[in-house]
């Protein structure tokens, strides 16, 4: 790190601050240097004495990232990635085999999963045996086995929870993938397919589309203030790609009342849930869904089954 202090006699005096570890790495820098020469002329009988086990293991680990820069075409910021990498002491996990992987410190099974070659289809984790979220974090010696599904795809949390150069550059690439395959959906009013929607071209990108509903009080707005901007767009469903959605269910209590809830989205309509808050109060119980869907059309249906179920009083998204 470099400081610029203000001197006694008025004049600005900069400043290297460094860490051991920093200055050991500048003098490997020396030391490899010093190897390429002996090679260089032939001699390389002493040249891996220069070095410890320690700083052969950095070395190959550095060669490992610079290996994956080339193969990921600079896909994320160099010192971003590789620092994080190098500077962190490992820990080593195993497979149910006993297979060894190194990670950095603070990984996470979905780290595991990428280093493995299984990261973009990874569905759940046991660690110990025990069934686990893969963004759990490791520890030194776990065993870890990673569950994968056809069906899976990368979300955003993955972004923030993974540790190692590779899992995130690989994220970065698909997520810049999937915003530039197709229109940007508002966040203040959430369209999905099958709605009416407007587009709107980004005033600092023009290659960028933002998808609103056409009621979006943003989109009126902006319809009125950039009236240039408006593009015909887009916005079909996919069997690939779906949007979460919540709704809210008022009922009166009874026995299996959760059970026909979950099983008219889930057997009923085949979607996909996510989370389940419910609280009840003199007999009247308020659940709030998340769950995921594919078009608005989806989500009519899935208001209509549960609104058909015994007991239920009101039923809308929120």
């Amino acid at each position: 790190m470099h400081v610029q202090l203000l001197g006694e006699m008025g004049t600005w005096e900069e400043i290297h601050i460094s860490s051991e570890e920093m200055v050991r790495r500048t003098k490997l820098g020396i030391m490899l240097e010093r190897i390429g020469n002996r090679r260089a002329d032939g001699d390389v009988r002493d040249a891996n004495r220069l070095l410890e086990r320690g700083d052969r293991e950095w070395i190959d680990k550095f060669c490992v990232m610079l290996e994956r820069i080339a193969e990921g075409e600079g896909d994320i910021h160099f010192m971003e990635g590789v620092a994080d990498a190098l500077y962190a002491e490992d820990i080593t996990v195993y497979d149910a085999a006993g297979t060894p992987t190194r990670l950095p410190q603070h990984a996470t099974a979905l780290d595991c999963a990428f280093e493995r070659g299984v990261g973009e289809k990874a569905h759940y984790a046991r660690i110990d045996g025990r069934l686990a979220s893969l963004v759990t974090p490791l520890e030194h010696g776990n065993c870890v086995e990673i569950f994968t599904s056809e069906q899976t795809r990368p979300c955003a949390e993955w972004t923030d929870a993974v540790k190692t150069f590779k899992a995130k550059n690989f994220l970065k690439a698909y997520f810049r993938r999937e915003a530039s395959a197709g229109p940007c959906r508002c966040p203040e009013c959430l369209p999905l397919p099958g709605q009416e929607v407007i587009g709107f071209t980004d005033e600092t990108c023009e290659n960028t589309v933002t998808v609103h509903r056409r009621d979006c009080p943003r989109a009126i707005s902006l319809s009125a203030q950039h009236g240039d901007a408006i593009v015909e767009v887009e916005f079909p469903d996919h069997p690939d790609v779906t949007y979460p959605v919540a709704t809210r269910i008022r009922a009166v209590d009874r026995p299996r009342l959760l059970h026909d809830i979950i099983a008219s989205l889930t057997d009923g309509l085949g979607l996909e849930m996510n989370e389940l808050h419910v609280a009840t109060r003199d007999h009247i119980v308020e659940l709030t869904v998340h769950y995921a869907v594919h078009s608005v059309g989806e989500l009519r249906s899935a208001v209509r089954f549960l609104g058909a179920i015994e007991g239920v009083d009101e039923v809308c998204k929120i």
